[in-house]
């Protein structure tokens, strides 16, 4: 079920929380990865052989699950990210209750895995949602993270089979990076962090203290069409910077690829 806890049970008022996914158990990762690589969004196949897009997702899901499987199996089997984002939307549910007196139902709708976008709209419908908001919980905006999930409501949202009525209003968060409640916890997580060095080792290894920032990187063309994406990511760490130490040095990277293209790099 896409649905989580909410204040009132009769409330007309639903945010939606969308999110990635992943695999829950090892044997859903093949599953996991082929979702992921059939998106166009994710990986671009020029018009001409947009047909193969699924049979390009098989091959590299299968050549890629081993080594993923691995990598779950190293923190216990699966994805953490459903846990996550149904503990984060209901503290969410519960701090509109408590701060603003405002009765909400929340969802959870996943783009790759269980439980899909899909499931979450029809629990939307069904409970007769009369206004949502969508909320990406991705701080930076990317047609290829946010956008995707975005347009796949789109696409429900305009299909005349539709299972939510034309009727509900909704609107979107498509970003958030620049929220200074935002910007402000993860300074006060990393200055946490940089507090627990102790004498001996700052002795150790020098005074000097460094924190590096790895975003995930997007292809080089997404930015160069318009993606705003690496604009935020630097934006982002850059307001996060100057709420840390003066004596503390920023850096900034990228990591993943999919295959033999240019990704965004600083």
């Amino acid at each position: 079920s896409g649905a989580t806890s909410g204040a009132t049970t009769d409330s007309k008022i639903g945010v939606l929380f969308l999110n990635l996914g992943g695999p829950e158990k090892s044997t859903d990762v093949e599953g996991f990865l082929y979702n992921l690589f059939a998106d166009p969004d994710i990986i671009r196949l020029p018009p001409f052989i947009s047909g193969l897009q699924k049979p390009i997702a098989l091959a590299i899901s299968k050549r890629r699950a081993p080594k993923s499987r691995e990598a779950y199996n190293s923190i216990g089997g699966g994805s953490p990210i459903v846990k996550y984002t149904t503990e984060q939307a209901n503290l969410i549910s519960q701090a509109l209750a408590s701060n603003h007196n405002l009765a909400v139902k929340t969802y959870i709708g996943m783009r790759y895995w269980f439980p899909f976008t899909e499931q979450a709209l029809a629990e939307i419908a069904e409970d007769g949602i009369q206004s949502l908001v969508i909320l990406p919980l991705y701080p930076q905006f990317s047609v290829s993270t946010s956008g995707s999930s975005l347009r796949l409501l789109q696409e429900e949202f305009s299909k005349e089979e539709s299972v939510v009525p034309k009727s509900m209003k909704h609107t979107v968060v498509a970003s958030w990076y620049d929220r200074p409640g935002y910007v402000s916890s993860v300074a006060g997580l990393i200055k946490q962090e940089l507090e627990s060095f102790t004498e001996e080792e700052l002795e150790k290894f020098g005074p000097e203290k460094h924190v590096l920032f790895s975003a995930h990187g997007v292809p080089q063309s997404y930015i160069d069409n318009g993606d705003p994406y690496q604009a935020q990511i630097q934006d982002c760490v850059e307001r996060i910077g100057k709420s840390l130490p003066e004596d503390v040095t920023v850096h900034l990277s990228y990591q993943s690829r999919v295959g033999p293209i240019e990704v965004s790099s600083e």
